[in-house]
């Protein structure tokens, strides 16, 4: 009889896969559009506009970060976005706002500029605090903190995998939620024999401390790999 040993990394999983040696391409959504990592250099937010909230004293004391997808453009130009917030308060349309008149470099694969996808937070933390979009990794952005693993869940071998004594591997994009949930799984290494699904069934258990921004729980999205290998009992 054999187990397996369950190994899970976060948000810099992709640059240890690259520092492995290992022969990754580049990472595509069935869009046509990247995702960061696996060669793929992020494209860069260089210019932030300040988004202009609504004014409404219902609102004063609020304090907001709209998470935005944002697909940025091989022109460098926003192509499309998606708040992903759980809770969309009236400052959705001001962030979209701020972003579409801010400044971008564009990603890029083997120095030519492609579309990739962009995390972008916009603050609205009251009259006195300026809605300036952010993005980048929390080295980059000030006080911005990665999610952490807050438990730990074992996965099980398919009967398949079982069978054929198939180890495997499988790395997955996951937006973790301000709630600590993972939301929007999406392969981006396949495993065979099942393992694919037992990852996902797995990862859709674990609970984390979500990222936070100024001491704001955001939406971020991870990259989480899932190890299968067997050992002796």
């Amino acid at each position: 009889m054999y187990r397996k040993k369950l190994v899970v990394t976060g948000i810099l999983t992709i640059a240890a896969i690259a520092a492995r040696g290992e022969n990754l391409k580049p990472i595509q959504d069935q869009d046509g559009v990247y995702f960061p990592g696996h060669g793929v250099i992020p494209a860069k937010l260089t210019h932030a506009v300040p988004a202009v909230a609504i004014q409404d004293s219902r609102l004063e004391g609020l304090k907001h970060i709209c998470a935005v997808n944002v697909v940025i453009g091989a022109d460098g130009v926003p192509a499309s976005m998606e708040i992903v917030n759980k809770i969309t308060p009236p400052f959705d349309e001001a962030a979209k706002a701020a972003i579409r008149q801010s400044q971008f470099e564009p990603g890029r694969v083997s120095g030519k500029p492609v579309p990739v996808r962009l995390m972008v937070w916009v603050p609205f933390f009251g009259k006195d605090h300026s809605a300036l979009p952010v993005a980048g990794t929390p080295g980059e952005v000030k006080e911005l903190q990665a999610p952490k693993l807050a438990n730990h869940v074992e996965s099980q071998f398919s009967e398949e995998a079982r069978q054929h004594h198939q180890p495997g591997r499988v790395v997955l994009r996951i937006l973790v939620t301000e709630e600590g949930l993972p939301a929007r799984a999406q392969i981006l290494i396949h495993a065979p024999y099942g393992l694919d699904e037992q990852a996902l069934a797995t990862v859709a258990q674990y609970r984390f401390r979500p990222a936070l921004l100024e001491g704001v729980p955001v939406p971020m999205p991870i990259i989480v790999e899932v190890n299968f290998q067997f050992s002796p009992s």
